[in-house]
This record gives structure tokens, sequence and C-alpha cells, in this order.
């Protein structure tokens, strides 16, 4: 998610975005000439990055360079698959809602492709976890999983993808259907998670509960969730710390 939180307070997609402006003028001092602007600027990180997506550069540029935090919104939810009608005209980008199925799909995997770039530009990588992958039952969406894993592994560069599901899910309804480069990456690097214990069980329902109700979740719940939580005993809690893939 672009628009998470850093702990500076920064989005990913500003962090992002600040550090390609510093690279470019680390790499600029390396090579001992002057950091340019606007369009020379632009033009000289195309070339650096070759083949990256023209409305990606531009964007995430414009995100660097304004502080309107209205059009921040708009450039992070464009580059997260968004439409809306005025991103043509405030990015200058194609309306996605005039765009074919085919088209919106290597529309994304091109933006998947120039982040990339973006990261080994910026010396930046980026882990991407896959959670909840049990619930994935039809083989389509098994296959289409595996065809984005694909890219992420083997056309992208500084991403680290995790995925996180039962082991006798991933024997039995994963690996016989998945391409052989993204069976063999996952198949190499398949570390058996620990089972929790009742207190990070504890601390886990506690920050579930935070999440949703925030300063109201003490105060609405009481004592409750304590009493709740001591009946959560022995293989109760030991079953939601199933062996995972990564």
């Amino acid at each position: 998610n672009l628009n998470q939180k850093r702990r500076d307070g920064r989005t990913q997609l500003h962090f992002l975005a600040d550090r390609l402006l510093e690279r470019y003028r680390e790499l600029c001092a390396e090579e001992r000439r002057e950091p340019q602007e606007g369009k020379a600027r632009y033009k000289a990180l195309k070339r650096a990055m070759l083949g990256i997506d023209e409305g990606f550069l531009r964007s995430v540029l414009l995100y660097a360079e304004t502080g309107d935090e209205d059009l921040r919104d708009d450039i992070a939810s464009w580059l997260m698959g968004e439409s809306d009608e005025t991103h043509p005209e405030l990015l200058g980008v194609r309306d996605r809602d005039a765009m074919s199925p085919e088209a919106l799909e290597s529309e994304a995997r091109e933006l998947l492709l120039s982040l990339g770039r973006l990261l080994r530009y910026c010396d930046v990588s980026m882990i991407v976890c896959f959670d909840q992958l049990d619930c994935m039952e039809k083989k389509e969406l098994v296959n289409a999983w595996g065809s984005v894993i694909h890219t992420l592994v083997n056309d992208m560069y500084g991403v680290l993808p995790l995925a996180f599901l039962r082991a006798d899910t991933w024997n039995l309804r994963f690996a016989p259907i998945l391409d052989d480069s993204v069976r063999q990456r996952f198949g190499t690097n398949f570390p058996s998670m620990e089972n929790c214990n009742l207190e990070q069980a504890r601390k886990l329902i506690r920050n579930r509960v935070d999440a949703f109700f925030g300063e109201f979740a003490h105060v609405e719940v009481g004592d409750v969730p304590q009493a709740h939580l001591r009946t959560l005993e022995g293989p109760q809690v030991r079953g939601h710390g199933a062996d995972g893939v990564g």
C-alpha cells in the first residue's frame, strides 16, 4: 500500500518520491555535474531508467514537488490502480474508464515494472506480503496470483515476495499448478512458522480490537476481553499458528 505510513510519518510513496530526488542529486555529485530541474531532470531520469512508464515517472516527480495534499492523494490513487474522471486532466494519463480489460491489465503490469526500475535506481528494496492465501480456492485465482509472483520474481528489481499459508495448502493446491520458476522460488525458501503462545495470541487480539475501536476498545469492552482471552487455551490458540511458507 503506497499510502501506508512509515515510522517517520511519511507514506511509502512520499518516501520513494523523496528518495528519487535525493538519489538523483547523489549521482549528479558523484559524476560532478549540476542537478537539473523540470523537463531536463525528467529526461535525465527517463534515460537513467530505460523503459520506465512516462506517466508513472511524471506522477512520482509531481508528487515529490507539489505541496497540494489533494493532488498527492490523486496521484497515489492513480498509482494504486484506481480510476477517477479527473486523473487524465490532472496527471496527463489515459482515462481508465475508457480502457478495455486487456489494456488495464497491460497498464498494471507496466506500472509494476516501472516501480521495479524506480526501486533499482533509488537503491531501495521492497517486501511484498501475501496473507490469507488459504482462502484462495479457485484454480483461476491461484494461477492469477502465480502470474503476479512471476512478474515480481523474474521481471522486477529489489522486490522480495512473501507468502503466508498452510503447508498442506501449498503442497496440494498451489504447487501442482504454479509455474516452475514460482514453485522453485518458494519451494526452496520454506521456513516453518512457530506456534504462538498465549500471551502473543492475547496481544494479537488486543491489537485487532484497538485497530477497529481505537480509544473506545477498553471503555466499551472493559474487562471482557481479558475474560475471553483466558479461555483461549491449548489447541484453540495453537491452531492459529499453523505452518506457513515465505
